[in-house]
């Protein structure tokens, strides 16, 4: 995975919470989906256009090809970081655990930057994504386990 400024654990967790406000909860599975989504430059762009309207998985890969071809290897190599993020999300009381469903605790709210506000426009789109059945989710990213 490319080392750039994005792979930052705070920025990660913020991700992951501005995620959970669309979302009631979210499963821990697909909870490790959110920063390989965010941190590619193309998916962000097209979840982020408040001109566009998602409405499904299949439709964004079907839409942006390229930026998925490699999606399985982002997801394993952000494994570490999605997982700190979360343990950093519980040890500050933001989110709890649930029965293995992250459920934030406080609402998520702030103004960081342009990136972030990127990741904040495309969170519905991202929650929308993640509210497909998860076996269809990792099928269609050809996640391989």
């Amino acid at each position: 995975m490319n080392t750039n400024p994005f792979n930052n654990i705070a920025i990660i967790a913020s991700s992951i919470a501005i995620t959970l406000n669309n979302s009631e909860n979210l499963s821990l599975s697909r909870t490790l989906l959110i920063y390989p989504i965010v941190s590619c430059k193309d998916i962000l762009k097209s979840l982020s256009d408040k001109r566009k309207t998602i409405y499904s998985l299949e439709q964004l890969i079907i839409e942006n090809p390229a930026a998925f071809s490699n999606f399985n290897q982002r997801f394993l190599e952000s494994l570490p970081f999605s997982i700190n993020a979360i343990q950093l999300l519980l040890d500050t009381g933001i989110a709890e655990l649930i029965d293995r469903n992250l459920k934030l605790k406080k609402s998520f709210f702030g103004s960081y930057g342009k990136r972030f506000s990127r990741i904040e426009n495309a969170s519905p789109h991202i929650s929308k994504i993640l509210s497909e059945p998860e076996d269809k989710i990792f099928s269609n990213l050809r996640i391989q386990l």
